[in-house]
């Protein structure tokens, strides 16, 4: 089985010689510019829009339709700094799990219930989008809309924003843990449960799952 790819892992495809292709209304990720060999995984259409907005791609001169890593891509490769947060060094994540299985460790919580429902739903529309035979395969939440899952994303993250988008990708796609966080978000171990909260907490709202202000009475 194929795996699927978040941003993060799709630009270190493309920043080592990849490229990426449409497949029946998704991308498959290759890591080198032969579409016989080499496949790297799935990529949603909404992430390849991202990356387009921020000319990150370019179009291969033989195949339009083939896209490798652009300049600012290159550009962000060759400008990145190798230093890591200050305390890494001192860092002492447990490395088997995830931050989210830490996040929801609190099932009896109602706030957490709705965010782990919430991380579910976009882990399912994720899925969805990036591979496309599996809207056959799985359950679809709302039957009332034939809209696609990469459009629904897409729409979620124009009302969220990139950045947090970024974050429910480590988070919920890649089971980053706080080790790994660290580092791609280049902040400090104990900002990184805060932030990552924050985030579910935005995507239960988005998902009308928990109401953005609790009333007072």
């Amino acid at each position: 089985m194929r795996r699927i790819l978040t941003e993060y892992r799709l630009r270190t495809v493309l920043t080592h010689g990849g490229m990426v292709a449409p497949v029946r209304q998704t991308y498959l990720a290759y890591r080198g510019p032969d579409t016989r060999r080499q496949v790297a995984g799935w990529v949603s259409p909404h992430i390849i829009a991202r990356l387009k907005a921020d000319a990150c791609l370019r179009a291969q001169v033989a195949f339009p339709d083939r896209l490798a890593a652009g300049p600012t891509l290159m550009v962000e490769l060759d400008s990145r700094a190798t230093s890591r947060p200050s305390d890494w060094l001192n860092v002492r994540a447990d490395c088997r799990h995830g931050l989210m299985v830490e996040l929801v460790a609190d099932t009896h919580a109602p706030e957490v219930i709705r965010q782990s429902a919430a991380a579910g739903r976009y882990r399912d529309e994720f899925i969805r989008a990036s591979q496309p035979a599996s809207a056959r395969a799985r359950p679809v939440f709302d039957k009332s809309t034939h809209q696609r899952a990469s459009d629904r994303l897409a729409e979620l993250e124009t009302e969220m924003g990139v950045l947090a988008m970024r974050q429910l990708e480590d988070l919920l796609i890649d089971r980053a843990t706080v080790t790994a966080l660290t580092a791609r978000w280049r902040m400090k171990a104990e900002h990184v449960k805060q932030v990552a909260q924050e985030a579910l907490a935005r995507l239960a709202v988005a998902y009308e799952l928990s109401r953005v202000v609790d009333s007072p009475a």
